[in-house]
């Protein structure tokens, strides 16, 4: 992460250090189910305010694989991506 960066967690939450640490924007996005926090996020990737890690990207088939851990990624670990279409 550079300085100036953001990190954001949708998942298991960033811990009270890295939450304090002043070179980067941080902060815990918690989902909670609810479509208009999945709208407003779809509008910050959109707009390319925030950027999302993808760390694989594989056809919806493939999910039971990639649920049991069975996916190599590469480069940064980030957001597994199923393709619906």
């Amino acid at each position: 992460m550079r300085d100036g960066g953001a990190l954001f967690s949708t998942a298991f939450g960033l811990g009270d250090q890295l939450l304090a640490y002043e070179r980067i924007r941080t902060a815990n996005y918690r989902l909670d189910r609810k479509p208009e926090r999945l709208a407003e996020l779809t509008k910050l990737v959109t707009a390319g305010t925030i950027r999302p890690v993808i760390g694989a990207n594989l056809p919806l088939e493939e999910a039971p694989r990639a649920l049991a851990g069975g996916v190599e990624v590469t480069g940064l670990r980030g957001k597994t991506v199923l393709k619906v279409r």
